[in-house]
């Protein structure tokens, strides 16, 4: 892997917030947020770059975060409202 094809990580912590991470709509529901994550894991942990330390690193630190966060209801509503400004449901991703 040349060094222009790594996951820049500064630019990963500074330019994207948890939804970004994972790809998914800032209203994403649970079944949405947790296919994004299978989807990366399967991705980043058993694909062409498996063994990069750099893609464990990001998927272990950053993907996991924002998974864990945004799965757990209250987690989320906080996290959505202090970054976004809005009031959703945890579960739905709709806003109140």
């Amino acid at each position: 892997m040349t060094e222009d094809t790594r996951i820049n990580r500064t630019a990963v912590s500074l330019d994207l917030n948890l939804y970004n991470i994972l790809n998914v709509d800032l209203h994403a529901n649970m079944d949405q947020l947790y296919e994004a994550h299978r989807q990366l894991e399967r991705q980043l942990l058993f694909g062409l770059h498996s063994e990069d330390p750099l893609v464990k690193s990001f998927y272990q630190e950053d993907v996991s975060r924002a998974y864990d966060t945004l799965l757990e209801k209250q987690r989320r509503e906080k996290y959505h409202f202090e970054t976004f400004g809005e009031v959703i449901d945890g579960d739905t991703g709709k806003v109140i």
